[in-house]
């Protein structure tokens, strides 16, 4: 019992901080007040950070600089299904003069992605003179920023770079900052985030029985060692300070188990072995 408390115990623990961990800033996002990064809602460049939480409705965008795609595969390393991210550029502007540029991560399964590319080429002709307006469509946008991978940050440098949209390299650095707008639904990361706490205090109750079942026993072991009794089985005086392998599966409550051992490794016989079992704890005085 101690050990499967113990072991449950310390998997749950493991499990729930090892996902919290891993999901921690949109569990951060999920909790903070959103910002409309296309409003002026942020005052300074310092709050375009990790965990940041947003809520916008998206009409500008620049063109999608990369996708990626993802393998999902089964226990036995055979590919089941794949799914592709797709990303823009999205302008997120601070304070009233300055605009930096962000990824935006559109699932290629979302049924805005067609709305999000039209939206991209309504603002490049735009940019280039070539429309006359943007803003014609949007797309009510929940997430969170996150850090770009080093790979997607060079992909979007680069497209910066091709398309001489700023006059220096020094520009692009200062503007184009490494970090990924991710959407997610908040009601569902507020769950995961309660299912995460539920798991990590149930590990944190079952060490706590597992340690202290075995805390119980450890006086109860301490005390079979300091006893002078003797059992007889079969002529031969067996102290009882030496079958605490005997006393375990007793204080356990596995009587037949301490019976078939007793009758395999000290000799005695199953109707004897049963009879000691059963007198063992007023026995041994303990």
């Amino acid at each position: 019992m101690k050990k499967f408390c113990t072991k449950c115990g310390v998997i749950l623990m493991v499990i729930a901080l090892v996902f919290t961990f891993i999901m921690r800033y949109s569990f951060m996002a999920a909790f903070k007040e959103p910002v409309d990064v296309l409003d002026e809602g942020l005052e300074t460049k310092e709050e375009l950070k990790r965990g940041l939480s947003i809520e916008s409705e998206i009409y500008l965008l620049l063109e999608c600089f990369g996708s990626k795609e993802t393998s999902h595969k089964n226990r036995a390393g055979q590919t089941t299904s794949t799914s592709t991210d797709y990303y823009y550029i999205l302008p997120v502007f601070v304070g009233e003069e300055d605009t930096y540029y962000v990824a935006l991560e559109v699932d290629g399964k979302s049924d805005n992605l067609y709305t999000y590319e039209k939206i991209a080429n309504e603002t490049m002709n735009w940019l280039y003179g070539l429309g006359d307006t943007a803003g014609s469509y949007s797309v009510d946008f929940t997430g969170y920023l996150d850090k770009l991978d080093k790979e997607g940050y060079e992909y979007m440098k680069d497209w910066f770079k091709e398309t001489q949209f700023f006059e220096s390299d020094a520009d692009i650095e200062k503007y184009v900052l490494p970090y990924v707008a991710k959407p997610y639904r908040v009601d569902i990361v507020k769950k995961m985030v309660f299912v995460f706490v539920g798991m990590f205090v149930l590990g944190l109750v079952l060490l706590i029985a597992g340690l202290a079942i075995d805390g119980k026993y450890g006086s109860r072991r301490k005390a079979l060692k300091q006893s002078d009794k003797t059992i007889n089985i079969n002529g031969n005086e067996l102290r009882v300070c030496m079958l605490d392998d005997i006393d375990i599966l007793v204080w356990k409550g596995k009587s037949d188990k301490a019976a078939k051992r007793l009758t395999k490794y000290y000799g005695a016989n199953p109707q004897q072995a049963e009879q000691i079992i059963a007198g063992w704890n007023q026995m041994v005085g303990i």
